[in-house]
């Protein structure tokens, strides 16, 4: 008997030691476990990834609190290794084992590992240079954003990022002079980098936004006593001008030299192997195979349509037909309603007094507590309208809407509750929030965004605001209209610019032409279109793909508003999906409302007998 009981004992951890041993070195028995493998594989050679999603801080693991994210070349070929043997092992999997569920994350994940080795033959490319994305505004932003403190710890761990920056930035450094002067972006991009860094270093090291952003996190931390507060702060004072200055110091100094040898010319044509690389781009943000001359014609005759829909509400708000063309009209209504005419002297509060109505109007006063509307870093305020800032993966931090009130104040001020549609609510935010707690996705999939899937859905619920009772005017219904406006000509642009048919100026002047809007707006949308390419015609693409959805989304019987939500539910519990996939999507979207449909006709028939 003990002989017996003995050999079930090994049997039962040779067992486990073997589920141990391939879950962390080999193949993962189920492929749901090799998903979180992924995700976690990933995260540790992405710190700064962990810190934003704090999954691992609920285990009680911090340490990856201490680190950026290494992004020297070596290590980029390395984490390129890594993915392609993860790519060989997710095909390794038998579809036929898998259900529906795992095969659709199967079939997503496959597309993404793919896109992405493929594009590694322009991996000279693919080091970020820019105002938007840059590692100058970037560490300042995740810092700001997602490093919390709480206890002394975590404002070691604070204190040992900052000490990592100054060898983050000499790794930056490198990248770029392996990168040749074709490969640069144009000489305003380095203007605007310059600019930004001189924000950054402000005289005083006690106004630094990272000195004052550590100051405000300390105060917040009831577990650290004022003595070590003033010793942290004393240390970090010491790391911002001994370390963190110099190198950005030395980044400016690299950027000022490398202004004076490049093009004034913009777009991806410059580039070697610039088409390709266009087309490669264009085909994973789109998410479908078109070409790009299809592409042009089917966004010029979106911006004919939108013009068309215009015209009627200006005409309806002026009781009369005029003469003047629709781009007269539009410079008329967005000079007679510009905000910074009409008292709003911090739009980002205005935006959060309609976020608060519009959450209470649709019944969800849930997400009031889900995201935080505010003015971004002062470096980004001449050159992004917004930005978004995703939630941890476990609420433990609010998302943000960044937003430039700088910039706002060029806006008509009834434009202001059609960003908060497409940004918030229905739109993007809400998108994410949906994602982030579904239960039945993998926390891999949580992190993969398409373009054509979040972008296509901001289009959607601007085209859609009258009919989901989201505005309340003909002017807001403008504003809505005008936010589609920008999107569809800076996706005209963005095909345009780097297929060498459109130069800056040009691309300026056909957006003033069609939009109506200030010159401040269209040159940070334009220039956006510059240094992130293939990215605004995913609009368009993304609204088509949901517009296969609309006998769910937009279902006229019962009640609209719950069947809206209830359908948004189910499409994002799948997560991101690329257009090309959204025949399953409308599938699940069938059989469930198939099923809830005949269950009322069903009690019905009970009911009359």
């Amino acid at each position: 008997m003990k002989r017996n009981i003995k050999i079930i004992i090994v049997v039962a951890l040779v067992s486990i030691v073997s589920w141990v041993i391939n879950l962390i070195w080999y193949k993962p028995f189920s492929i749901d476990l090799f998903f979180e493998r992924m995700f976690v594989e990933f995260g540790l050679r992405n710190p700064e990834l962990l810190t934003d999603s704090h999954v691992l801080e609920n285990y009680g693991f911090y340490n990856h609190n201490r680190e950026l994210n290494n992004i020297s070349l070596e290590y980029r070929q390395e984490s390129f290794t890594k993915m392609t043997r993860a790519f060989e092992m997710l095909r390794s999997y038998k579809r036929t084992k898998l259900d529906k569920h795992q095969l659709l994350s199967y079939d997503i994940l496959d597309f993404y590992l793919e896109k992405i080795i493929f594009k590694q033959q322009f991996a000279q490319h693919e080091i970020p240079l820019n105002h938007i994305n840059g590692i100058h505004a970037q560490i300042p932003l995740h810092l700001i954003e997602s490093q919390f403190i709480s206890d002394l710890k975590d404002a070691e761990n604070y204190l040992s990022r900052i000490s990592k920056i100054r060898e983050k930035i000499y790794q930056s450094i490198q990248n770029i002079m392996i990168k040749s002067e074709d490969d640069k972006p144009p000489r305003f991009v380095f203007d605007y980098i310059v600019q930004q860094i001189d924000c950054f270093l402000v005289t005083d090291i006690e106004k630094n936004l990272i000195y004052q952003d550590f100051k405000n996190k300390l105060e917040k931390a009831n577990l650290i006593n004022e003595n070590a507060r003033t010793e942290l702060l004393y240390e970090l004072k010491l790391e911002i001008g001994d370390n963190v200055y110099p190198a950005f110091h030395e980044l400016k100094l690299k950027m000022e030299v490398e202004r004076e040898h490049v093009s004034e010319d913009a777009g991806i044509w410059r580039y070697v192997d610039g088409d390709t690389y266009y087309y490669t781009l264009l085909t994973e943000s789109l998410t479908i195979d078109t070409s790009m001359f299809d592409m042009e014609i089917w966004a010029m005759g979106e911006v004919e349509r939108l013009h068309g829909k215009v015209a009627d509400i200006i005409e309806f708000e002026e009781k009369e037909v005029t003469d003047n063309s629709v781009t007269e009209m539009l410079n008329l209504f967005s000079d007679k309603y510009l905000t910074e005419n009409t008292g709003i002297k911090h739009p980002s509060d205005t935006l959060n007094k309609m976020l608060n109505s519009l959450f209470e109007q649709n019944g969800v006063s849930h997400l009031q507590n889900t995201i935080n509307v505010k003015e971004n870093l002062p470096f980004f305020n001449n050159y992004q309208i917004s930005q978004y800032y995703p939630a941890s993966l476990d609420n433990y931090r609010k998302a943000s809407l960044l937003v430039s009130d700088k910039l706002l104040k060029h806006l008509p001020a009834y434009m202001l509750k059609g960003l908060i549609i497409s940004e918030v609510f229905p739109g993007h935010h809400f998108q994410k929030e949906l994602i982030t707690n579904s239960e039945s996705l993998p926390n891999i999939r949580k992190q993969i965004e398409f373009n054509a899937f979040a972008e296509g859905w901001k289009y959607y619920v601007l085209e859609n605001a009258e009919s989901l009772q989201l505005t309340s005017n003909k002017l807001e219904k403008l504003g809505c209209l005008q936010w589609q406006l920008l999107f569809a000509s800076a996706a005209v642009v963005d095909l345009k610019i780097h297929q060498n048919t459109f130069s800056r100026e040009e691309a300026i002047s056909f957006m003033l032409e069609v939009t109506g809007l200030p010159k401040q707006i269209i040159i940070a949308v334009v220039d956006k279109t510059i240094v992130m390419p293939a990215k605004a015609p995913a609009f368009l693409v993304g609204f088509q793909a949901y517009q296969q959805l609309n006998d769910f989304l937009l279902d006229k019987t019962g009640n609209k508003k719950d069947r809206f939500l209830q359908s948004c539910n189910i499409i994002n519990d799948k997560g991101a999906v690329p257009a090309r996939m959204f025949s399953e999507v409308k599938k699940e979207l069938s059989l469930v409302f198939t099923k809830a449909d005949d269950k009322i006709v069903a009690e019905k028939e009970l009911v009359e007998e």
